[in-house]
Protein backbone atom coordinates (compact mmCIF):
# COMPACT_ATOMS: atom_id res chain seq x y z
CA UNK A 1 0.00 0.00 0.00
CA UNK A 2 1.13 3.23 -1.17
CA UNK A 3 1.74 6.09 1.37
CA UNK A 4 -0.53 8.34 -0.61
CA UNK A 5 -3.55 5.82 0.38
CA UNK A 6 -2.32 5.42 3.97
CA UNK A 7 -2.71 9.67 4.53
CA UNK A 8 -5.88 8.98 2.76
CA UNK A 9 -7.11 6.19 4.37
CA UNK A 10 -6.43 8.07 8.36
CA UNK A 11 -8.20 11.42 6.42
CA UNK A 12 -10.77 9.26 5.55
CA UNK A 13 -11.05 7.88 9.03
CA UNK A 14 -11.23 10.82 10.74
CA UNK A 15 -13.88 12.58 8.48
CA UNK A 16 -16.01 9.50 9.51
CA UNK A 17 -15.50 10.25 13.14
CA UNK A 18 -16.48 13.67 12.82
CA UNK A 19 -19.61 13.00 10.28
CA UNK A 20 -20.83 10.23 12.06
CA UNK A 21 -19.71 11.58 15.65
CA UNK A 22 -22.84 10.44 18.05
CA UNK A 23 -22.53 6.69 16.67
CA UNK A 24 -18.78 7.34 17.29
CA UNK A 25 -19.31 8.61 21.09
CA UNK A 26 -21.80 5.61 21.80
CA UNK A 27 -19.03 3.43 20.66
CA UNK A 28 -16.51 5.05 22.94
CA UNK A 29 -18.80 5.12 25.80
CA UNK A 30 -19.60 1.50 25.30
CA UNK A 31 -15.97 0.45 25.30
CA UNK A 32 -15.31 3.19 28.17
CA UNK A 33 -17.76 1.29 30.51
CA UNK A 34 -16.64 -1.86 29.70
CA UNK A 35 -12.77 -1.09 30.43
CA UNK A 36 -13.97 0.57 33.58
CA UNK A 37 -16.09 -2.31 34.94
CA UNK A 38 -13.11 -4.67 34.14
CA UNK A 39 -10.70 -2.29 35.83
CA UNK A 40 -13.16 -2.89 38.90
CA UNK A 41 -13.17 -6.40 38.68
CA UNK A 42 -9.42 -6.77 38.48
CA UNK A 43 -8.54 -4.59 41.13
CA UNK A 44 -10.86 -6.44 43.71
CA UNK A 45 -9.27 -9.75 42.68
CA UNK A 46 -5.71 -7.84 43.36
CA UNK A 47 -6.69 -6.83 46.40
CA UNK A 48 -8.17 -9.77 47.65
CA UNK A 49 -4.68 -11.81 46.18
CA UNK A 50 -2.82 -9.38 48.29
CA UNK A 51 -4.80 -9.54 51.50
CA UNK A 52 -4.60 -13.21 50.96
CA UNK A 53 -0.81 -13.19 50.48
CA UNK A 54 -0.57 -10.62 53.38
CA UNK A 55 -1.71 -12.91 55.70
CA UNK A 56 -0.10 -15.78 54.42
CA UNK A 57 2.81 -14.06 55.58
CA UNK A 58 1.33 -13.87 58.76
CA UNK A 59 0.42 -16.93 59.54
CA UNK A 60 3.54 -18.81 57.80
CA UNK A 61 5.23 -19.82 60.58
CA UNK A 62 5.91 -22.75 62.80
CA UNK A 63 6.89 -22.94 66.47
CA UNK A 64 8.81 -25.78 67.92
CA UNK A 65 9.02 -25.66 71.79
CA UNK A 66 12.08 -28.01 73.04
CA UNK A 67 12.60 -30.29 76.36
CA UNK A 68 14.13 -28.37 79.09
CA UNK A 69 16.84 -31.65 78.85
CA UNK A 70 18.44 -30.38 75.36
CA UNK A 71 21.32 -28.56 75.99
CA UNK A 72 23.03 -26.47 73.77
CA UNK A 73 24.83 -29.13 71.75
CA UNK A 74 21.73 -30.29 71.28
CA UNK A 75 20.16 -27.58 70.33
CA UNK A 76 23.16 -26.91 67.30
CA UNK A 77 22.37 -30.45 65.78
CA UNK A 78 18.27 -29.68 66.04
CA UNK A 79 18.98 -26.58 63.80
CA UNK A 80 20.97 -28.18 61.46
CA UNK A 81 18.46 -30.82 61.14
CA UNK A 82 15.96 -28.39 60.67
CA UNK A 83 17.33 -26.85 58.05
CA UNK A 84 17.51 -30.07 56.23
CA UNK A 85 13.90 -30.19 55.61
CA UNK A 86 12.20 -29.64 52.38
CA UNK A 87 10.47 -26.69 52.09
CA UNK A 88 12.01 -25.07 55.44
CA UNK A 89 12.95 -21.09 54.50
CA UNK A 90 13.84 -19.72 57.63
CA UNK A 91 15.12 -21.01 61.19
CA UNK A 92 15.54 -19.26 64.06
CA UNK A 93 16.53 -19.39 67.38
CA UNK A 94 14.57 -18.10 70.57
CA UNK A 95 16.15 -18.82 73.68
CA UNK A 96 13.55 -18.76 77.39
CA UNK A 97 15.61 -15.26 78.51
CA UNK A 98 14.49 -13.58 74.54
CA UNK A 99 10.95 -15.18 74.95
CA UNK A 100 10.64 -13.93 78.22
CA UNK A 101 11.80 -10.28 76.66
CA UNK A 102 9.34 -10.85 74.21
CA UNK A 103 6.85 -11.05 76.15
CA UNK A 104 7.74 -8.01 78.32
CA UNK A 105 7.65 -5.94 75.43
CA UNK A 106 3.82 -7.31 74.34
CA UNK A 107 2.27 -7.34 77.88
CA UNK A 108 3.95 -3.74 78.08
CA UNK A 109 1.98 -1.84 81.11
CA UNK A 110 1.18 -5.02 82.24
CA UNK A 111 4.43 -6.27 82.02
CA UNK A 112 4.98 -6.13 86.28
CA UNK A 113 3.09 -9.48 86.25
CA UNK A 114 5.95 -11.56 84.98
CA UNK A 115 8.73 -10.00 87.19
CA UNK A 116 8.98 -13.10 89.34
CA UNK A 117 9.30 -15.13 86.73
CA UNK A 118 12.88 -13.56 86.35
CA UNK A 119 14.55 -15.61 88.44
CA UNK A 120 12.68 -18.76 87.40
CA UNK A 121 11.62 -18.90 83.95
CA UNK A 122 8.98 -21.54 82.91
CA UNK A 123 9.44 -20.55 79.09
CA UNK A 124 11.03 -23.63 76.76
CA UNK A 125 13.82 -22.56 74.12
CA UNK A 126 12.18 -22.79 70.84
CA UNK A 127 12.76 -22.01 67.16
CA UNK A 128 10.88 -20.07 64.68
CA UNK A 129 10.25 -21.62 61.19
CA UNK A 130 9.42 -20.31 58.39
CA UNK A 131 8.18 -22.61 54.89
CA UNK A 132 8.52 -21.94 51.07
CA UNK A 133 5.11 -23.08 50.85
CA UNK A 134 2.60 -22.67 53.00
CA UNK A 135 0.40 -25.48 51.67
CA UNK A 136 3.17 -27.53 52.32
CA UNK A 137 3.29 -26.37 56.41
CA UNK A 138 1.26 -29.55 57.38
CA UNK A 139 3.38 -31.83 56.11
CA UNK A 140 6.79 -29.92 58.11
CA UNK A 141 5.29 -29.65 61.30
CA UNK A 142 4.24 -33.28 61.07
CA UNK A 143 8.07 -33.87 60.67
CA UNK A 144 9.12 -31.78 63.10
CA UNK A 145 6.62 -33.72 65.78
CA UNK A 146 8.70 -36.83 65.31
CA UNK A 147 11.79 -35.47 66.09
CA UNK A 148 13.58 -36.22 69.52
CA UNK A 149 13.60 -33.38 72.18
CA UNK A 150 10.78 -31.66 70.73
CA UNK A 151 7.85 -30.83 73.34
CA UNK A 152 5.18 -29.32 71.36
CA UNK A 153 4.79 -27.74 67.37
CA UNK A 154 1.80 -24.99 67.26
CA UNK A 155 0.72 -23.53 64.31
CA UNK A 156 -2.62 -21.66 62.60
CA UNK A 157 -3.26 -25.21 60.86
CA UNK A 158 -6.91 -24.75 60.51
CA UNK A 159 -6.44 -21.23 59.38
CA UNK A 160 -4.11 -22.21 56.93
CA UNK A 161 -6.66 -24.89 55.42
CA UNK A 162 -9.08 -21.78 55.28
CA UNK A 163 -7.04 -19.77 53.81
CA UNK A 164 -6.31 -21.48 50.90
CA UNK A 165 -9.96 -22.73 50.22
CA UNK A 166 -10.71 -19.00 50.14
CA UNK A 167 -7.55 -18.10 47.91
CA UNK A 168 -8.12 -20.30 45.20
CA UNK A 169 -11.57 -19.93 44.98
CA UNK A 170 -11.34 -16.23 44.25
CA UNK A 171 -8.43 -16.66 42.04
CA UNK A 172 -11.19 -19.43 39.66
CA UNK A 173 -13.86 -17.00 40.19
CA UNK A 174 -11.91 -13.97 39.46
CA UNK A 175 -9.97 -15.28 36.55
CA UNK A 176 -13.69 -16.71 35.28
CA UNK A 177 -15.33 -13.20 35.70
CA UNK A 178 -12.62 -11.45 33.76
CA UNK A 179 -12.93 -13.59 30.54
CA UNK A 180 -16.61 -13.56 30.89
CA UNK A 181 -16.44 -9.98 31.01
CA UNK A 182 -13.95 -9.91 28.34
CA UNK A 183 -16.19 -12.02 26.09
CA UNK A 184 -19.45 -10.40 26.96
CA UNK A 185 -17.74 -6.67 26.43
CA UNK A 186 -16.39 -7.85 22.58
CA UNK A 187 -19.69 -8.96 21.96
CA UNK A 188 -21.84 -5.76 22.53
CA UNK A 189 -18.74 -3.06 21.15
CA UNK A 190 -19.21 -4.99 17.99
CA UNK A 191 -22.60 -4.58 17.83
CA UNK A 192 -22.25 -0.81 18.66
CA UNK A 193 -19.42 -0.48 15.80
CA UNK A 194 -21.50 -2.81 13.70
CA UNK A 195 -24.67 -0.34 13.49
CA UNK A 196 -22.19 2.59 13.10
CA UNK A 197 -21.22 0.93 10.21
CA UNK A 198 -23.97 -0.43 9.16
CA UNK A 199 -26.09 3.07 8.79
CA UNK A 200 -23.14 3.98 6.49
CA UNK A 201 -24.19 1.21 4.37
CA UNK A 202 -24.68 3.92 1.06
CA UNK A 203 -21.30 4.77 1.13
CA UNK A 204 -19.60 1.30 0.98
CA UNK A 205 -22.14 0.46 -2.07
CA UNK A 206 -21.41 3.09 -3.86
CA UNK A 207 -17.03 2.64 -3.40
CA UNK A 208 -17.40 -0.82 -4.11
CA UNK A 209 -19.83 0.38 -7.46
CA UNK A 210 -17.14 2.69 -8.77
CA UNK A 211 -14.22 0.00 -8.63
CA UNK A 212 -13.30 0.72 -4.86
CA UNK A 213 -10.62 -2.47 -3.45
CA UNK A 214 -12.05 -4.07 -0.39
CA UNK A 215 -8.91 -3.14 1.73
CA UNK A 216 -9.21 0.76 0.65
CA UNK A 217 -12.76 0.49 1.45
CA UNK A 218 -12.09 -1.37 4.78
CA UNK A 219 -9.15 0.84 5.97
CA UNK A 220 -10.79 3.86 7.14
CA UNK A 221 -13.71 1.88 9.22
CA UNK A 222 -10.39 -0.38 10.86
CA UNK A 223 -8.41 3.10 11.38
CA UNK A 224 -11.76 4.44 13.36
CA UNK A 225 -12.19 1.42 15.34
CA UNK A 226 -8.84 1.52 16.36
CA UNK A 227 -8.91 5.53 17.56
CA UNK A 228 -12.42 4.52 19.19
CA UNK A 229 -10.97 1.68 21.16
CA UNK A 230 -7.66 3.71 22.08
CA UNK A 231 -9.73 6.78 22.90
CA UNK A 232 -11.72 4.56 25.17
CA UNK A 233 -8.23 3.54 26.55
CA UNK A 234 -6.74 6.41 27.54
CA UNK A 235 -10.03 8.18 29.06
CA UNK A 236 -10.00 4.67 31.26
CA UNK A 237 -6.34 5.18 32.05
CA UNK A 238 -6.63 8.72 33.43
CA UNK A 239 -9.83 7.55 34.96
CA UNK A 240 -7.69 4.69 37.19
CA UNK A 241 -4.94 6.80 37.56
CA UNK A 242 -6.72 9.98 38.91
CA UNK A 243 -10.27 8.92 39.81
CA UNK A 244 -8.74 5.50 42.00
CA UNK A 245 -5.75 7.01 42.96
CA UNK A 246 -7.96 9.64 44.92
CA UNK A 247 -9.76 6.81 46.51
CA UNK A 248 -6.84 5.53 47.46
CA UNK A 249 -5.06 8.65 49.06
CA UNK A 250 -8.30 8.98 50.55
CA UNK A 251 -8.98 5.80 52.79
CA UNK A 252 -5.42 6.39 53.84
CA UNK A 253 -5.46 9.42 55.26
CA UNK A 254 -9.03 8.56 57.08
CA UNK A 255 -10.16 6.58 59.74
CA UNK A 256 -10.25 3.86 57.64
CA UNK A 257 -6.57 3.53 56.98
CA UNK A 258 -6.54 0.11 56.94
CA UNK A 259 -9.07 -0.03 54.01
CA UNK A 260 -6.10 1.31 51.96
CA UNK A 261 -3.66 -1.10 52.98
CA UNK A 262 -6.44 -3.76 51.87
CA UNK A 263 -6.29 -2.14 48.63
CA UNK A 264 -3.65 -3.06 45.85
CA UNK A 265 -1.43 0.44 45.28
CA UNK A 266 -2.06 2.44 42.37
CA UNK A 267 1.46 2.72 41.65
CA UNK A 268 1.50 -1.17 41.53
CA UNK A 269 -1.72 -1.29 38.96
CA UNK A 270 -0.89 1.99 35.90
CA UNK A 271 1.65 0.25 34.05
CA UNK A 272 0.29 -2.90 33.48
CA UNK A 273 -3.78 -1.69 33.56
CA UNK A 274 -2.60 0.93 30.89
CA UNK A 275 -1.27 -2.09 28.55
CA UNK A 276 -4.30 -3.99 28.98
CA UNK A 277 -6.83 -0.69 28.18
CA UNK A 278 -4.74 -0.16 25.03
CA UNK A 279 -4.63 -4.02 23.84
CA UNK A 280 -8.52 -4.35 25.01
CA UNK A 281 -9.78 -0.98 23.55
CA UNK A 282 -7.96 -1.31 20.10
CA UNK A 283 -8.01 -4.88 19.71
CA UNK A 284 -12.26 -4.84 20.07
CA UNK A 285 -12.45 -1.36 18.31
CA UNK A 286 -10.28 -3.19 15.12
CA UNK A 287 -12.02 -6.68 15.23
CA UNK A 288 -15.01 -4.88 16.17
CA UNK A 289 -15.15 -2.77 12.74
CA UNK A 290 -13.50 -5.75 10.37
CA UNK A 291 -16.43 -8.17 11.67
CA UNK A 292 -18.97 -5.63 10.43
CA UNK A 293 -17.44 -4.83 7.30
CA UNK A 294 -17.62 -8.43 6.44
CA UNK A 295 -21.15 -8.85 5.15
CA UNK A 296 -21.35 -5.27 4.06
CA UNK A 297 -18.57 -5.89 1.33
CA UNK A 298 -20.07 -8.58 -0.01
CA UNK A 299 -22.56 -6.45 -1.76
Amino acid sequence: MKFREIINIIKDGFKGIARHFNMALAAIVSILSVLLILSTVLIIVLSVNKVVGDTKEKINEVKVFLLDGVDDEGIKDMEEKLKDIDEVKEVKFISKDEGLESMFEQWENKSYLLEEYKEDNPLPNAFKIHVNDIEKINDVAGEIKMMPGVEDVRYLSDEVIHLLKISKYMQIGGFGLIIALIFISIFLISNTIRLSISSRKKEIEIMKYVGATNGYITGPYVFEGIMIGLIAALIAMLCVKFGYSYVYDYLAGSKNGMLSDALVSPENIITDFSIIFVTLGVGIGMLGSISSLKKLLKV
